[in-house]
C-alpha cells in the first residue's frame, strides 16, 4: 500500500522508462502532488479491508444447505446426478 501511496518508482531505470505511467505518479490528475495522498490510517483500514473485510468462510467451508460454491471440489461437485450424468467420470 506504502509503495502505490507514494507514487515512485522502485529503481532509477523504471523511473526514466517511456513506460511510467502518470496514472501511477500522479493518480489524482496532472499538477497534483505524488501519489494517492493517503494518510497512514488510511493505509491501515484499507490493508486491513483487503486481509480481513474481502474473507467470505462460505468459499472455504462447504455448508450443504449454501448455494454459494466453495473454491475447492465439495461433496455437490462429486456426487453423481441423473443432471450430471457424465461428471464425475465413473470408473
Amino acid at each position: 500500500m506504502e509503495y502505490f501511496n507514494s507514487g515512485l518508482p522502485q529503481d532509477k531505470i523504471t523511473g526514466n522508462a517511456d513506460t511510467l505511467s502518470t496514472r501511477f505518479t500522479h493518480p489524482r490528475g496532472e499538477g497534483s502532488e505524488r501519489g494517492l495522498g493517503l494518510s497512514e490510517q488510511d493505509i491501515n483500514d484499507l490493508t486491513d479491508f483487503i486481509e480481513n473485510g474481502l474473507y467470505d468462510d462460505t468459499f472455504v467451508n462447504y455448508d450443504p444447505e449454501s448455494t454459494t460454491d466453495t473454491f475447492q471440489l465439495n461433496e455437490r461437485d462429486t456426487k453423481y446426478s441423473v443432471h450430471y450424468p457424465f461428471w464425475p467420470l465413473q470408473v
